[in-house]
C-alpha cells in the first residue's frame, strides 16, 4: 500500500512540477538557478 501511494504521490509531483515549467513565459538566468536549487 505504502508502494502505491508513493508511486501517486511522485506522479502527481512530477505532472505539477512539469505543469509548471511549461507555464513559464520568459526564464531569466536567476530563475534558473533558483529552479536548479529546487531540485536539489
Amino acid at each position: 500500500v505504502q508502494d502505491l501511494l508513493l508511486e501517486y504521490g511522485l506522479d502527481n509531483v512530477a505532472e505539477v512540477f512539469i505543469e509548471g515549467l511549461s507555464r513559464v513565459k520568459r526564464c531569466t538566468n536567476e530563475g534558473r538557478a533558483l529552479m536548479a536549487l529546487d531540485l536539489q
